[in-house]
């Protein structure tokens, strides 16, 4: 396993700072096991036996989505599917890449996948500007008046 460097302003991070507790220790466990490029595999199922190993009796694939989800929505993890497979990329990194990526890398034509949890927050932006080379498919507004 790569050697990782966490530089302090995580801990002053706007963005680690909105998540619950349990969402941040998903996240910095995440940082223990994505390879140089920030890449992993991002099904549920994955993700709680890597980074859970010794609770898997008592964390869930569910507990494991919404952490995933929480962590999307604050812009921390960029999740895709190449293939019908899913992947995630930790955003801002920075770390110095030493081996060839172990999973895909987010391409144009892959597809990013949505939160599993409704949104409250209308987005007008249709390229991140964290990975430009990923066009992200924002769904239209809805209109909360005829909902109601």
């Amino acid at each position: 396993m790569p050697t990782r460097l966490l530089r302090e302003g995580i801990l002053t991070s706007s963005r680690v700072n909105g998540l619950a507790p349990e969402e941040e220790v998903f996240y910095r466990r995440l940082m223990s096991k994505v390879a140089d490029h920030g890449l992993f595999d991002a099904r549920s199922s994955i993700l709680r036996a890597s980074l859970y190993p010794l609770r898997v009796d008592t964390i869930t694939e569910d507990n494991c989505e919404h952490w995933l989800t929480a962590c999307i929505n604050a812009r921390l993890i960029l999740v895709y599917q190449i293939d019908g497979k899913p992947y995630l990329k930790l955003l801002d990194t920075k770390w110095k890449a030493r081996s060839e990526p172990k999973y895909p890398p987010p391409t144009n034509n892959c597809k990013q996948l949505r939160a599993t949890v409704r949104l409250d927050v209308v987005v007008d932006v249709v390229r991140s500007r964290l990975i430009e080379d990923v066009d992200v498919d924002v769904a239209p507004a809805v209109d909360k008046s005829v909902h109601q």
